[in-house]
């Protein structure tokens, strides 16, 4: 009581910048090494938009024979600045990559199966035709008019 001013205030950290930090790479064999390091991430979507372009070569290639050069350029330059562009994007607050994971996690469970929610419950039989309820007992309580008490009558 009172002796606030004699405690040592609380030293609080936020680890938020240092886990954001994304993977790196330096070493790429023993013998080879670079010293600007290549992000995880944007080496991975590199590779897969130039695999889409591959896959398209056909129209890459017929807009690369309007310049000289300009095919190696698209095939460098393209996917380098996509794959840029989309690690700045954070919808939702996520990285990208797990915005996608999600993504697909909810269409695969809940869109694609059609799953209807009510009140954060899946909700069940909504292939029946027709639901039976239990008959329910309704008392009335002598005292007052309107007061009601439901009771279910088990058969244990």
């Amino acid at each position: 009581m009172g002796f606030y001013f004699l405690m040592k205030p609380k030293l609080i950290f936020n680890y938020k910048q240092i886990f954001e930090e994304p993977f790196v790479i330096y070493q790429i064999t023993k013998k080879m090494t670079i010293t600007w390091g290549i992000p995880v991430a944007k080496a991975v979507i590199f590779v897969i938009v130039e695999l889409l372009m591959v896959a398209t070569r056909n129209f890459w290639f017929a807009l690369g024979d309007f310049i000289p050069g300009l095919s190696i350029l698209l095939f460098v330059g393209v996917p380098y600045v996509i794959s840029t562009a989309l690690l700045k994007i954070k919808p939702n607050g996520k990285k990208i990559h797990f915005f996608l994971y999600d993504l697909m996690v909810y269409f695969f469970t809940i869109k694609l199966p059609k799953s209807r929610f009510a009140g954060d419950q899946k909700v069940l039989y909504l292939t029946e035709k027709e639901i039976r309820f239990e008959p329910c007992l309704l008392e009335r309580n002598g005292r007052e008019k309107d007061a009601t008490k439901n009771t279910v009558k088990s058969n244990s």
